[in-house]
């Protein structure tokens, strides 16, 4: 069974994206507590006595308000200031605020729509400033939807992207930008409509920034996550663009690179020509050193197992069943995780029957063997689903030297007695894998007329354990009263 739905027994390849946006949120907050221009101290009698507070207060959100709408360009800059003195007191834990809680205000108060219009009059500001109000704005997209669903606003378009002009600037805004399109359909639709000209319109091969190159794979990806669906022909023109951006070889571009292209295949399977770089840049990104480089690599490989025959096929070709073992030997767990997940999935692809090549290749039986000495859960699900779909794929030539591979019913009898919760998908294929194994097993009886099946479930208390299911976990959850 294709995985691709089974956020329901806490699929590894949804803990990765999960765990991606949160590395890139943390990722913004450090840029904004360290890279950006330091605060300067101020002679201002007002802006020290925020900045040296100790509890700084709702109070002295409400007070910079006031400063944000005064008409003189010095007053404002230091509202933006006093703010910006807030949010990193609310990141460094210094108040009692926390970032969104600070946000919140922020949003109550209308303040959101002050610093948008902040940046129509950007030429009267310092890029200090104009930078400071990026940042803030990030924050807010960065946060639960209810907040960033404020930025779906014309004015911080048609602002943002006069402000794009300015190299200075783009990362900041295609982070933002991207902020916004993760949280709905509409956002992301509206967020392309906005954006695409400004897209098509930069030359990426002269500009060759690696933060512009980043930032702006994580917003084409973020195009592809869902709906839209987009003509052909822009389709197209967005995977041009990220060929440009894989020429680099820093680890968080491809990084970004590989979220992108696996949203792309998620969204728009049929265009398999156009995908021939960024999938050598995938195949070559599994041999990285960086661990995260290798996660991102394995999200896209799994969801190209549930849409793309004709891609495995190539990566089968390039030797990737050898990089897996590599990686089950050699990586931390999350890796091996998600290992075991992509290769759950691509036992499925019917292209020259990949289930009997996997076994030949040996993979398998080191995925195996990995996770009989496993006491993690999800590492116990992933192999399961491994062994699963290759019982259900491969050959009947290979079924008897398979069943017969070390671990399989121990492994199967572990998915039983495990505390996941809801596992009736995994519960009913290990039924039916036991099934087809007992029926074949039929065929290999020993010299005491035994089948060898039935005597391993037997051995690993399989029948008691089945037994002891409950009602519940039988019952399919949506039928459960």
């Amino acid at each position: 069974m294709y995985r691709v739905q089974d956020t329901s027994l806490s699929s590894v390849c949804a803990r990765f994206q999960k765990s991606a946006s949160i590395l890139r949120s943390a990722r913004r907050e450090k840029a904004m507590k360290e890279n950006r221009p330091a605060i300067e101290t101020s002679s201002d009698s007002t802006y020290t006595a925020i900045a040296v507070k100790e509890s700084l207060c709702e109070s002295d959100v409400v007070n910079a308000k006031g400063l944000l709408e005064s008409t003189e360009v010095q007053t404002v800059e230091m509202g933006i200031k006093i703010l910006m003195t807030i949010y990193r007191a609310t990141l460094q834990h210094k108040t009692r605020m926390t970032p969104e809680s600070f946000f919140e205000l922020i949003v109550d108060r209308s303040m959101d729509i002050l610093l948008i219009k902040l940046l129509g009059v950007s030429t009267q500001l310092g890029q200090q400033a104009i930078t400071r109000v990026l940042s803030l704005l990030n924050g807010i997209s960065i946060r639960k939807s209810s907040l960033s669903l404020n930025l779906i606003n014309e004015d911080l378009f048609t602002n943002t992207i006069m402000l794009a002009q300015d190299k200075r600037y783009i990362v900041d805004i295609f982070l933002l930008y991207g902020n916004i399109a993760v949280d709905t359909s509409e956002s992301r639709n509206f967020v392309y409509q906005h954006t695409k000209a400004l897209l098509l319109g930069i030359d990426f091969k002269t500009i060759q920034n690696d933060k512009i190159y980043d930032a702006t794979a994580f917003l084409i990806g973020t195009f592809f996550q869902g709906t839209p669906s987009l003509p052909y022909e822009e389709v197209s023109l967005m995977a041009n663009i990220l060929q440009t951006l894989c020429m680099t070889q820093l680890y968080n571009v491809i990084n970004s690179a590989c979220i992108a292209l696996s949203n792309f295949i998620t969204q728009t399977p049929n265009f398999n020509n156009l995908l021939g770089e960024l999938l050598k840049k995938v195949y070559a990104s599994l041999k990285n050193v960086d661990d995260d480089v290798v996660i991102n690599a394995l999200v896209a490989i799994s969801k190209m197992s549930n849409t793309s025959d004709h891609i495995i096929v190539e990566l089968v070709k390039c030797g990737i069943f050898n990089v897996f073992e590599e990686l089950i030997d050699s990586r931390k767990r999350d890796v091996v995780c998600g290992v075991l997940y992509s290769l759950s999935n691509m036992v499925m692809c019917d292209v020259c029957n990949l289930a009997d090549v996997a076994y030949q290749s040996g993979v398998i039986s080191e995925a195996v063997n990995y996770g009989m000495v496993s006491a993690d859960d999800e590492i116990i699900t992933n192999t399961a689903w491994i062994i699963i779909n290759m019982i259900t794929k491969i050959n009947d030539n290979y079924l008897e030297a398979f069943i017969n591979v070390p671990g399989l019913v121990f492994i199967l009898s572990k998915v039983i007695v495990m505390n996941t919760d809801p596992k009736y998908d995994l519960l009913l294929y290990t039924m039916k894998a036991f099934f087809k194994m007992l029926c074949f097993g039929e065929h290999l009886l020993n010299e005491d007329k035994i089948n060898p099946v039935a005597l391993e479930m037997e051995n690993n208390n399989c029948v008691t354990y089945i037994n002891n299911l409950t009602m519940d976990e039988l019952v399919q959850p949506e039928t459960r009263t």
